[in-house]
């Protein structure tokens, strides 16, 4: 008469209509499966040419290079999903809301992954020739001091 709702359930049944004979029926099957859904969301400010990878229960990984919309494969209904930033982007750091619940019936949209530019980034490091650059010309500032007052005298 209605399908299973909790957790969500489409069943089908096989010779299920007939006229009773003067034995039993014996050949008459329901067979239910569960049903699937997806968990999806979005992801904003992403930078162009970076990629995020998130994964769903530690394990369904999941790479973006965009921002927009995304969706993980399906679960069964009643499963429990879990969505985690696996690997940040470079220079950026994103945070997932609504990460966490359990599929009840429909897909999952409402999960939200925001990427921001971090304050840690990484900066370039001064390089061999910077620094001797630097002490050369504390040196030489040095030396022309010492010039200077040897003048003077």
């Amino acid at each position: 008469l209605t399908q299973p709702s909790a957790p969500s359930e489409t069943c089908i049944i096989t010779n299920g209509s007939g006229t009773v004979p003067a034995v039993n029926v014996t050949n008459v099957s329901v067979i239910c499966t569960l049903n699937s859904f997806r968990v999806g969301g979005t992801v904003s400010g992403l930078d162009a040419g970076e990629t995020l990878l998130l994964q769903n229960n530690g394990a369904d990984d999941l790479a973006l290079s965009a921002s927009g919309p995304f969706t993980f494969s399906p679960l069964a209904d009643g499963s429990a999903y879990s969505v985690t930033v696996a690997q940040q982007p470079s220079g950026q750091s994103c945070v997932v809301s609504n990460a966490s619940g359990t599929l009840a019936g429909a897909d999952v949209t409402t999960v939200s992954v925001s990427c921001r530019t971090s304050a840690l980034a990484p900066r370039q490091i001064p390089t061999l020739a910077f620094w001797l650059l630097i002490l050369t010309a504390g040196l030489l500032g040095i030396i022309g001091a010492r010039s200077m007052g040897s003048l003077s005298r």
